[in-house]
C-alpha cells in the first residue's frame, strides 16, 4: 500500500478504496472465512462463513448475493476503508463501508482461518489516493468487533434456528 494513501489515528490504519463496490464485493470471496457484518438502525446481523458471490444491476446501484443472503442498494454507500488495528487479542484486519452520514454499515472481518495474503493484495490493488482524505467524519465502528460473539448491552447471539423460526413466525401472523 501507497502511504500517502493511509490514515493513521487512534491506533488504526486506514485505507481508502475506490468506489467500485459491486467489484469490491464481488473479489471478497477469495478472502475465505470472514465475520460479515451488516446493519441498519433496528439490527446488526453477523455471519461467520466465506463471503457470497455478489451480482449486481448493469447501472451498480443495486446488488446482492447469488444465494439471496445479502441484498444493497449502493445509492447510500460513500466510502470503503480497509482498516488494521491493534487489539489486545492480536490485529484486526477489516474492510469497512460507511454511509452519507459516516455510519459503517457492511464490515467483513478477517478471521483465524481467513487468506491473509488475498486480503493484503486486494487492498493494494484497490487502494485509492482521492479516498485517503476527508476521513475525519467517519465514524469508528465500535460496535462492529472481530469477535465471534457479538456482545452488546442487552443483545445475545441468536442461533439460527431460533432467527428462522422467529421469521416464520412473524411471516405467518402477517398473512
Amino acid at each position: 500500500v501507497l502511504r500517502e494513501n493511509v490514515r493513521v489515528a487512534d491506533g488504526r490504519a486506514v485505507i481508502g478504496l475506490w468506489e467500485g463496490w459491486p467489484f469490491l464485493l464481488s473479489e471478497l470471496p477469495a478472502f475465505g472465512p470472514v465475520l460479515a457484518i451488516t446493519r441498519n438502525g433496528y439490527a446488526v446481523l453477523g455471519t461467520i462463513a466465506e463471503y457470497p458471490q455478489m451480482v449486481s444491476v448493469p447501472c451498480g446501484h443495486r446488488g446482492r448475493a447469488v444465494d439471496g443472503s445479502l441484498e444493497f442498494d449502493f445509492t447510500s454507500w460513500a466510502r470503503g476503508t480497509a482498516v488494521v488495528e491493534s487489539r489486545r487479542e492480536g490485529w484486526l484486519y477489516a474492510v469497512e463501508f460507511s454511509d452519507h452520514s459516516g455510519e459503517v454499515i457492511h464490515k467483513i472481518c478477517l478471521t483465524e482461518h481467513s487468506d491473509f495474503e488475498a486480503f493484503r493484495a486486494w487492498v493494494e490493488l484497490n487502494q485509492s489516493s482521492s479516498a485517503s482524505r476527508g476521513f475525519e467524519g467517519v465514524r469508528v465502528a465500535s460496535w462492529l468487533e472481530n469477535s465471534f460473539l457479538l456482545s452488546a448491552t442487552g443483545g445475545e447471539t441468536l442461533r439460527s434456528e431460533a432467527l428462522s423460526t422467529f421469521f416464520q413466525v412473524a411471516t405467518g401472523e402477517r398473512a
